[in-house]
């Protein structure tokens, strides 16, 4: 049985006239760049895997002012009475409570 492993039909890069050599090299750049991610995220996961101390004395208390929050007018007032339209176009003097 032949070895099919190099033939035109099988490798696109050889169908279009690139020697074996290119596509050898295109798949050592691909392999490199996928062994780069892996340890890349392997990298990020050690980072991001230290624990903090969560205790008491490592807290912290942010206090901030809102603007307004001392008003004093801030009652409610009575709207009063208001003219309410029904469905079937009878107006009506709504007094809300």
């Amino acid at each position: 049985m032949p070895n099919r492993s190099l033939h035109p039909t099988y490798l696109p890069a050889l169908r279009y006239g690139k020697s074996a050599t290119d596509l050898r090299l295109w798949v050592s750049i691909n392999m490199f760049r996928i062994v780069a991610a892996c340890l890349g995220l392997l990298l990020m996961n050690a980072v991001f895997a230290t624990d903090y101390d969560q205790s008491l004395g490592n807290l912290m208390v942010v206090l901030r002012e809102v603007e307004g929050a001392n008003r004093q007018d801030n009652t409610l007032r009575p709207a009063g009475p208001a003219q309410v339209t029904l469905h079937s176009g009878e107006q009506v003097e709504m007094k809300p409570a």
